[in-house]
């Protein structure tokens, strides 16, 4: 993007306010998952657009967040999280609760991490976890992030979520 000095002073500031505000040491993804509304009424949709990590969770805690499924029939299941943190990045895991137990990465796409699976009936974990980047070191600022997320039958996906697009 190009912008004249005064559009980007007034980035810069916006940023560091968003920053400065509202970060206290309970700051955290959310404790529970709140499904939005959606055309499709087969579709479990999460959409967070501005989540705040308080810097002391983000010093102590390599998993920032764990949320648990059941999935009854087969059906896709898609997250992606953002990351606009200074000192590090965060990654998706999904991981099968029980004996056969097996964990699959999510896949970084620029500036997202993304987690695009078709999972099978059981029990599953999606960590939200936290990856230091080689040789940095912690700052103490406030992580941003973003978080979507679709769980959806897949012998009840219309024609428009078979395009893999979140409706």
């Amino acid at each position: 993007m190009v912008a004249d000095a005064d559009a980007h002073a007034h980035y810069n500031q916006t940023w560091a306010d968003v920053l400065s505000r509202g970060c206290t040491g309970d700051a955290n993804f959310p404790l529970a998952l709140r499904q939005q509304k959606q055309a499709d009424t087969h579709q479990l949709y999460y959409n967070y657009p501005l989540i705040k990590v308080s810097p002391s969770i983000l010093e102590r805690s390599s998993v920032l967040q764990t949320y648990n499924f059941r999935v009854n029939v087969t059906s896709r299941l898609y997250f992606e999280v953002g990351m606009h943190m200074l000192n590090s990045h965060v990654t998706l895991q999904l991981t099968t609760l029980g004996e056969s137990g097996y964990a699959i990465q999510g896949k970084q796409r620029g500036n997202l991490n993304v987690l695009d699976v078709q999972v099978g009936p059981g029990d599953y974990s999606v960590a939200i976890k936290q990856v230091a980047l080689p040789g940095s070191q912690y700052v103490p600022t406030c992580g941003l992030f973003s978080l979507q997320g679709l769980v959806e039958p897949i012998s009840l996906m219309s024609a428009a979520a078979n395009s893999g697009a979140i409706l």
